[in-house]
């Protein structure tokens, strides 16, 4: 019974090694991509970053002074 236990949390240590493993190659290759944006050598760039939603005015806003 207590190698089954055993058995157990070693499966369990496995799962949660690979998950950590998982994001921390996530992480790594969304740091990647956003230097990439960044520094401008993404080929998602140049595009408009904040497009107009159908609805909007896409009259210029008036100068604050």
């Amino acid at each position: 019974m207590t190698s089954l236990i055993h058995f157990g949390v070693r499966v369990l240590d496995l799962i949660f090694a690979a998950g950590l493993i998982g994001t921390v190659v996530v992480l790594i290759m969304t740091g990647f991509e956003d230097m990439m944006t960044i520094f401008g050598k993404s080929p998602d760039e140049p595009r408009t970053r904040y497009a107009r939603a159908a609805h909007q005015s896409t009259s210029t806003p008036a100068a604050i002074r």
